[in-house]
Order: structure tokens, then sequence, then C-alpha cells
């Protein structure tokens, strides 16, 4: 089974909410492990939506699964050493999502970030 799932996010909404509500925003909706690697890489707000985006698509693209009922804190987007984002869920539900292959990319474009999910279910 394929499923895929994509999302946009504004960047001047999160912009917005970032600056209305600063880390008490980003602890809803990010890890500390994802807001360190997001302030490090620079573009920090692009960098969120792009997180943000990515946790969305997951989501969608899982819906047809077990883990469907993923909160967004139980989904960590990471880079890699090349700098590739790879989806890392929380200890909890691994066992569900271990035999899953699943691919992310995220992408940016002046006002919107963009990413697709892509889980192979074999």
């Amino acid at each position: 089974m394929f499923e895929i799932g994509i999302d946009v996010v504004g960047i001047k909404r999160i912009s917005k909410l970032y600056s209305l509500y600063g880390e008490k925003f980003l602890s809803k909706i990010l890890n500390p492990e994802e807001i360190q690697e997001a302030k490090i890489k620079g573009h920090f707000i692009q960098s969120i939506a792009g997180k943000f985006a990515a946790k969305e698509a997951y989501i969608k693209a899982s819906s047809s699964l077990r883990s469907y009922n993923l909160s967004l804190l139980e989904i960590n987007i990471l880079s890699d050493s090349i700098n590739k984002p790879f989806i890392c869920l929380k200890k909890t539900r691994t066992e569900e999502t271990d035999h899953l292959s699943i691919r992310v990319s995220i992408s940016h474009e002046k006002e919107y970030a963009v990413a697709v999910v892509a889980i192979l279910n074999p």
C-alpha cells in the first residue's frame, strides 16, 4: 500500500503566530530538537513552517494507518548530515511504524512552505 500527503503553509502566518505567542506557540507544534535545529539552520521562520507542513503532510498520509491519531509533538521532522529531512516518530509509536518506508520532501518559496510525505507499507 502506498500513501501520500501534502500540505502548504503560509510563512507569514507562522511568523505572525510566533510574534504573538513566541516560545509558547513553538512548544505546541515542535519538539525541542526541532526548535534547536531550526535555530541553527538559519531562516528560522521558514524552517518552522516547513517542519509544520511536513507534520501535517505525515498526518494526511498516515490517515489509513493505525498511527493516524498522532499529535504534532509525536512527530519529529529533523535533517540528516546533508540537510535531507526525515521523520522520526516518538518511541511509543515506533512499533506501529517500524516496517514502513517513510519519505519527506520540504520546499520553501517566498511566501509558502510545502511538504510532501510518501509512506510505503509493504
